[in-house]
């Protein structure tokens, strides 16, 4: 079945990660969970219907950009061996039950075991609905076309050129959470 679900994670160091959940708490409309790992480190956007897309972790050294994507997947092992097939470099083994790597521009994501999801709904304001549900990965432009195709194959998404050009996106099945441009 391969790829399952993508959670974004935001990154963010510690001093300024109080600041940066509330702000994402407050745009998105879904309240920040308990803390949890080992430090504190992790929390959950939850939305009111669905499953978590977005969560949030405090991290030591922020990587380049602002997040990293956990891709879901059914066999954290093939699919970290079809991942550094693909280019992928890794960062740590799977003892703790989950992978992490570096794609061939320098994105962080990690495989970790699926889990059944359901796509959250949208919040509804005073002027509309909202709903996050995509995330825009900063290709390096040097590296472009092998960083997105890279991205196309890890998930097993067709590119499709989008709405505004120069955007790409990867066309998700029914039913997944965050779409990637």
């Amino acid at each position: 079945m391969g790829v399952t679900w993508l959670t974004a994670f935001l990154d963010t160091p510690a001093e300024n990660a109080e600041a940066s959940e509330q702000f994402w708490a407050a745009v998105t409309g879904w309240p920040l969970s308990d803390r949890r790992g080992s430090d504190g480190e992790f929390a959950t956007l939850q939305p009111h219907d669905g499953d978590a897309v977005l969560k949030a972790q405090v991290v030591g050294e922020p990587p380049p950009g602002l997040l990293h994507l956990d891709v879901h997947v059914d066999d954290v092992a093939g699919e970290s061996a079809r991942a550094l097939g693909l280019g992928a470099e890794p960062l740590s083994d799977a003892s703790g039950g989950y992978v992490v790597h570096r794609s061939p521009g320098g994105i962080t994501f990690c495989l970790v075991p699926h889990e059944a999801r359901r796509r959250p709904g949208p919040v509804s304001w005073p002027a509309g609905h909202s709903l996050v549900d995509q995330v825009c990965l900063d290709l390096p432009g040097d590296a472009y076309e092998r960083e997105a195709q890279f991205w196309a194959d890890l998930l097993g998404w067709p590119r499709t050129v989008g709405a505004v050009p120069p955007f790409e996106r990867l066309l998700p099945p029914d039913g997944q959470g965050m779409h990637v441009l």
